[in-house]
């Protein structure tokens, strides 16, 4: 395991001998205010170089690090400490459990990297009296279906023609009547805007839940249960991917970090009617009975 990111204030010292471009070790006056030991960055002119050891005045370098080109540099030319984008991302992973740089931002994102806000989604609301609202760069639902099985409120956002596409998502949810397994769900999907067929990722948080995949044959009443991950498993958020191929073959993912993805299942780019290809994108929250339950879209993004 490489070692952590060190970090000292105001550290500084200048070089006591020249360093070549190829140098893996340079010579400073003094390395007191420096980290006792690597890794921290350093800059010498135009350069960044990592330190990852340190002998008394001798320190271990990696030279050209994030993009800069290694540099001869002259005798006496000033050594600094400094906290770089690289050190940052280190930190941030050595620190927060399973951090990757390659996990989606916690933002809404169109397929040009645009912000989202609520007003870019269509409301969809067969719960009645469900209410969407714009917290930060979070989009909030509270519902409380009461016409019937599976009734919620729906966020839609029209579906890019092009394939490859993918959607990529986190939830989280929240649930207020937590008295009854299998009964408030939130989660995100594909559907159709002519016959309402759906199809998508469903967590249920409450008691015995499952997160898994289901269909819908007119986005309010849901079909068959096609998939369960687990059982008794309650997740405060949860990313959720949706990517559909170039042969319209859809592929459904789940994943704690955003990182690491278990496929759920795949299927066709459409549920019921053959060939009607699926031209909307939706988060959801709701319930299958009168419950009231409030989900949260914590992030969103299209390519």
């Amino acid at each position: 395991m490489a070692p952590r990111e060190q970090f000292t204030n105001l550290a500084a010292t200048t070089l006591a001998s020249a360093a070549g471009s190829s140098d893996a070790t340079i010579t400073v006056a003094s390395s007191a205010s420096f980290p006792a030991s690597g890794n921290f960055r350093l800059i010498i002119d135009t350069e960044l170089l990592l330190c990852t050891g340190v002998s008394g005045v001798t320190l271990t370098v990696t030279r050209g690090m994030e993009g800069t080109t290694p540099a001869s540099h002259a005798s006496a030319a000033v050594v600094a400490h400094i906290l770089t984008a690289g050190g940052l991302t280190a930190l941030l992973q050595d620190s927060v459990p399973l951090a990757a740089i390659s996990r989606p931002s916690f933002r809404l994102l169109d397929i040009n990297g645009n912000p989202l806000t609520l007003g870019n989604f269509t409301i969809n609301d067969k719960s009645n009296i469900g209410a969407a609202r714009q917290v930060g760069n979070q989009i909030q639902i509270l519902t409380q279906p009461t016409g019937g099985a599976y009734h919620g409120t729906w966020l839609l956002r029209a579906l890019t023609a092009t394939r490859p596409c993918t959607i990529i998502a986190c939830v989280g949810g929240i649930n207020i009547d937590d008295v009854s397994p299998n009964v408030n769900y939130l989660g995100i999907g594909l559907c159709d805007s002519v016959y309402g067929d759906a199809y998508g990722i469903v967590y249920c948080p409450a008691a015995n839940s499952n997160i898994g995949v289901a269909g819908w044959t007119d986005s309010d009443t849901e079909s068959t249960w096609l998939l369960s991950l687990a059982s008794t498993c309650r997740i405060s958020r949860a990313w959720m991917k949706i990517t559909i191929d170039a042969s319209h073959t859809a592929t459904y993912s789940v994943s704690a970090d955003g990182v690491n993805w278990l496929v759920l299942t795949t299927s066709a780019d459409y549920y019921t009617h053959s060939g009607d290809l699926f031209n909307q994108a939706f988060f959801m929250v709701g319930s299958n009975n009168a419950q009231q339950t409030s989900g949260s879209l914590l992030a969103w993004s299209e390519s």
